[in-house]
């Protein structure tokens, strides 16, 4: 393979901070720092908190309905990822199409570009943490996060993202 290419994918991947470059050494993985984190964060809040606030308001239209569908077949799949003891990968995997999922209740892919380069999703890399993460907390926090839309109450919905959110932040904060 010519070095175009892979200088290529190098710079594609330095421009959306998942790599650094060293000069004259090489290059690393991207360390998020807090600032940056907690940028990330709170931009990812805004707009799934946006999100699953409009769907508990509208969750019985289309295509809305098939989005609150698709969250409780992904919900599903996570308990039984977290019931066999799958590799993280899997459940991260699953986790992270649920909250992609959710950005799609205004349609495909509204929101999902800008938050890929904004945002903490597609991210496995800061989520190496898997012993420190409570897949049961997870689990019980997308719960809440789905009844609260299927009850119509986007305020309940909006605030059981946030602490979804807050045991996550916790998690990264103490690694």
């Amino acid at each position: 393979m010519s070095r175009t290419p892979v200088r290529d994918a190098i710079h594609k991947l330095c421009d959306e901070h998942r790599l650094d470059v060293m000069p004259s050494r090489g290059f690393c993985l991207h360390q998020l720092d807090e600032n940056e984190y907690l940028l990330r964060y709170h931009f990812s809040n805004a707009v799934e908190g946006y999100c699953v606030s409009y769907l508990a308001e509208h969750c019985e239209e289309e295509p809305q309905k098939s989005v609150v569908e698709n969250l409780y077949t992904l919900q599903e799949e996570l308990r039984r990822l977290c019931e066999d003891n799958a590799p993280f990968g899997d459940f991260y995997k699953c986790d992270n199409a649920f909250h992609l999922q959710l950005l799609q209740t205004f349609g495909e892919d509204f929101f999902k570009n800008v938050l890929t380069m904004q945002g903490l999703y597609n991210m496995p890399e800061i989520h190496q943490i898997a012993d420190s993460m409570n897949r049961r907390g997870i689990l019980e926090c997308h719960d809440r996060i789905l009844a609260a839309i299927t009850a119509h109450d986007p305020q309940g919905a909006q605030k059981e993202l946030l602490d979804h959110s807050m045991l996550m932040y916790n998690s990264y904060k103490n690694t």
